[in-house]
């Protein structure tokens, strides 16, 4: 029997542990929550995936398999099915993505919602952003108040990172009532200082499904 040297055979009982320490690759179907990985292509990230009322929470490095139907995958609310190698506490390792389109209605329209309340404003559109709020959402400020308050916000950055993307679920109260986060990687900016973490309730009005934002809460600075 032929007798292997002693610093192979080190190295072969590492990799041996290493490999038998892995998580278990488990194949995951859920809502996405959050990417908070940026616009790089090769860069680092973490997303989160609500299933069955748990958040996974997922590493990865850029790039990864994945399959998307369209962009629209990318925003939160889509659904995904991941491969991972998950611990027991839910944090894991992302290996791959498919998304074929398909979405948690009330998050993704929730999402939807601030994503374009927040391009009017980046375009100074604030007729018509001041109507995407309702009446708890508008208070007792004037359109002449909201639009004083509005001009203050830069958006420029967040309209030149794959806007809206960069939105979070915070938390899905009910298939009416939704809370969405713009976080750091949004890049929003008020008075010329960061702003982010914005938080927003948003509500479904009426049957018909339509969407409104009752209140917008900034982070303090």
């Amino acid at each position: 029997m032929r007798a292997f040297p002693c610093p192979l055979v080190m190295v072969l009982l590492y990799f041996s542990a290493a490999w038998s320490d892995r998580p278990p690759t488990t194949k995951l179907t859920g809502v996405l929550y959050g990417d908070e990985g940026g616009p790089s292509a090769t860069g680092t990230g973490q997303i989160r995936l609500a299933v069955r009322g748990r958040i996974y929470r997922l590493d990865y490095q850029r790039p990864y398999r994945q399959v998307f139907s369209s962009n629209s995958c990318r925003y939160a609310g889509s659904i995904w099915r991941v491969e991972a190698n998950v611990e027991g506490d839910g944090e894991g390792v992302l290996i791959s993505a498919r998304c074929d389109g398909d979405r948690d209605q009330p998050t993704y329209q929730a999402a939807m919602m601030v994503s374009r309340y927040l391009n009017l404003l980046g375009t100074h559109a604030y007729d018509r952003a001041y109507q995407l709020l309702s009446p708890t959402g508008k208070g007792s400020r004037s359109f002449a108040e909201f639009v004083e308050d509005a001009a203050k916000f830069d958006l420029s950055l967040y309209n030149t990172h794959e806007a809206g993307t960069c939105l979070e679920i915070a938390k899905r109260i009910s298939a009416s009532s939704v809370q969405i986060r713009a976080g750091v990687e949004c890049y929003i900016r008020y008075a010329g200082r960061p702003c982010t973490p914005l938080t927003f309730d948003v509500q479904r009005k009426d049957a018909s499904g339509h969407w409104e934002i009752s209140a917008i809460e900034r982070a303090p600075y």
